[in-house]
């Protein structure tokens, strides 16, 4: 039967590998018969979609279809692990080698779809190649293309394009990449982005592996198994986005707490800010956890590494700093796309009166909900309750003003660590309709509010029926994160 789990893992990840390959030819079959106008409007060394009317809704739908096969895949897969992963009859390592392995095996053909829906590697290698000659990217300021990469960026996002929002380990990475793969070209530059964020999802199934020791076999391998085979997660990483590394860094971190190096682990965690700055929410969540499980000792040690890794990050990112001083901040303004806010303000505009501004109406109940949800959410952990890190994280995609599909590898470890609840399952739904965020900027953009709002609504119909669903039973307490002395 262990071998029957593994095959199992196997036939599962190639068929969410497959699925992309189907919707990867329905792409390719799309494009063939498009007008020479779009076929040029998306012509790059990777091609982007961006409001193709139509036909940019079309090539969402083929992306659509691939997700949707793959996601059958993905909770069969899940379920079985669930119920059948504990027989003891398969070594667990031979089956997270089989999870490992179709993870990389299905994200390799998520890459080869013919078009991508986010330029965000066009600006990673932006802000590369401009550490790499010297420059900040924390400063914006029209520079002239100094290679073919920055002249792809450009074509992307315009010149000057926006001011890098990450941290300075990032801008490291970036620009190594750049440096190293120069030879190779543009689409060799940008290929090696996401390259590292697939490597990068790997690493986080394989240290969610390490972090778990101790925990029920079925538990570690449907928390290993949910982040490497989850569809949007492998796309999102196939786009190149570095979620998959913040996250990485938090699991390394988690890693060392659960071997008893809580202040070291917390400091860690703390630094998966030099990649993205919501890492922060983690080592929040740790101090938490700390407080709610293991006591005085704990929670000030916890608090030490924390701030010690806070303050490495805040020295770190000085340039970073200056540049939301100076650029972010005063030319920032509140604009929610797609997201509960935007739906709630889209409502109360055509409900209130001219007079009332419904945004800042809409935004504050949104919010408000949101910090309710999140304290129940707080309460319910610090019980000892698995589903209160799940709550936690409805409670953040509630209030994200623009929730795009790869936020939901933040998510993604709260739902499955709560699996056997209303609210992981909720999550973890949410994780995979996400993806409907893309068909906003691939086909009409914001000119078509009615169907963007429908579009919105379909994102949120399956969590939502998940939460209305009967309750799922909570068969074990939540084991701390912090392991007992």
């Amino acid at each position: 039967m262990a071998r029957d789990v593994a095959e199992r893992i196997t036939a599962a990840g190639i068929a969410v590998g497959a699925a992309f390959v189907l919707g990867g030819i329905a792409a390719a079959s799309i494009l063939a018969r498009a007008p020479q106008s779009v076929r040029e409007a998306i012509a790059a060394p990777v091609p982007v979609v961006t409001r193709q009317g139509d036909w940019g809704l079309l090539l969402f739908t083929a992306l659509a279809l691939a997700i949707t096969g793959g996601s059958v895949a993905y909770i069969y897969l899940l379920r079985e692990l669930w119920y059948g992963a504990a027989d003891g009859s398969t070594p667990p390592r031979a089956m997270l080698t089989a999870i490992l392995g179709t993870s990389a095996l299905a994200a390799l053909c998520a890459a080869s779809f013919p078009v991508v829906f986010s330029s965000d590697i066009y600006a990673y290698g932006w802000y590369g190649d401009l550490a790499a000659h010297g420059m900040s990217p924390y400063v914006h300021a029209a520079v002239a293309p100094l290679d073919a990469l920055m002249g792809a960026a450009v074509a992307q996002w315009g010149n000057p394009p926006p001011m890098s929002v990450y941290g300075p380990l990032f801008t490291w990475i970036s620009a190594g990449i750049v440096r190293l793969t120069a030879p190779l070209g543009a689409v060799g530059q940008l290929d090696a982005f996401r390259t590292l964020a697939i490597a990068a999802l790997l690493l986080c199934s394989a240290l969610a592996f390490a972090a778990t020791q101790g925990w029920e076999l079925r538990r570690r391998l449907v928390l290993c198994a949910g982040i490497a085979l989850n569809p949007v997660a492998i796309w999102s990483c196939a786009e190149g986005h570095n979620d998959a590394l913040m996250l990485a860094v938090i699991f390394a971190g988690i890693v060392l707490v659960r071997r008893r190096r809580l202040t070291a682990g917390a400091a860690a965690i703390a630094l998966s800010m030099l990649v993205k700055a919501t890492g922060i929410a983690a080592a929040v969540l740790l101090v938490i956890d700390a407080h709610a499980h293991r006591g005085a000792g704990a929670l000030r040690r916890a608090i030490l590494g924390a701030t010690g890794g806070l303050l490495a990050v805040a020295l770190l990112s000085i340039p970073f700093e200056h540049g939301v001083a100076g650029v972010l901040l005063p030319h920032a303004h509140y604009a929610p796309t797609f997201s509960p806010q935007w739906m709630v303000w889209k409502i109360l505009a055509q409900l209130l009166p001219e007079s009332l501004p419904a945004m800042a109406i809409g935004c504050t109940l949104v919010v408000l909900a949101g910090g309710a949800i999140a304290l129940r959410g707080l309460r319910m952990a610090q019980a000892g309750e698995r589903s209160g890190y799940a709550v936690i994280a409805l409670a953040a995609w509630l209030v994200f003003p623009n929730a795009y599909p790869w936020y939901g590898l933040w998510m993604l470890p709260l739902a499955l660590v709560a699996i056997d609840s209303r609210a992981g399952l909720a999550v973890l739904a949410l994780t995979l309709t996400s993806a409907i965020r893309y068909v906003f900027d691939a086909a009409y953009g914001p000119g078509h509010p009615a169907y963007n709002l429908v579009a919105a609504l379909l994102q949120y119909a399956l969590p939502l029926l998940v939460l209305a669903g009967p309750p799922v039973p909570l068969r074990a307490q939540l084991q701390s994160v912090v392991e007992h002395e």
